[in-house]
């Protein structure tokens, strides 16, 4: 059985987002989740404004 976890991506500016994207942070957590047995239940994203 795999352990639910919720992923968290950020950026706080807009030149971090180019550097490390929201998506690039969700893929590499999904790929971390996948490889040490989590399932993805929920995934949270904070956005520069």
């Amino acid at each position: 059985m795999l352990t639910p976890a919720a992923l968290y991506a950020r950026v706080s500016s807009d030149r971090q987002d180019v550097d490390l994207s929201v998506s690039a942070q969700l893929r590499a957590l999904k790929e971390y989740a996948k490889a040490n047995g989590y399932s993805v239940a929920r995934e949270y994203v904070d956005e520069a404004e």
